[in-house]
């Protein structure tokens, strides 16, 4: 099962959630740069509403290497 990227902080003592989802097959636009935009994204919502603890969870994939046949 695939986990998807996720963020996590504490507003006014009340929990907050952030997630991203895409398609794949959006070239220049992988795990690692939808994580870069999660991280962006949920910084500034926390900070314009004074949150606490931001955490990203879920884990970016290593690219596998390309292979010519």
């Amino acid at each position: 099962m695939r986990r998807g990227l996720t963020a996590t902080a504490r507003c006014d003592g009340e929990a907050a959630s952030f997630a991203v989802s895409g398609s794949q097959r959006i070239p220049g636009v992988g795990t690692a740069e939808k994580r870069r935009l999660l991280r962006a994204f949920a910084a500034d919502q926390a900070g314009r509403r004074g949150c606490a603890n931001l955490r990203l969870t879920g884990r970016a994939r290593p690219r596998r290497p390309h292979r010519n046949p």
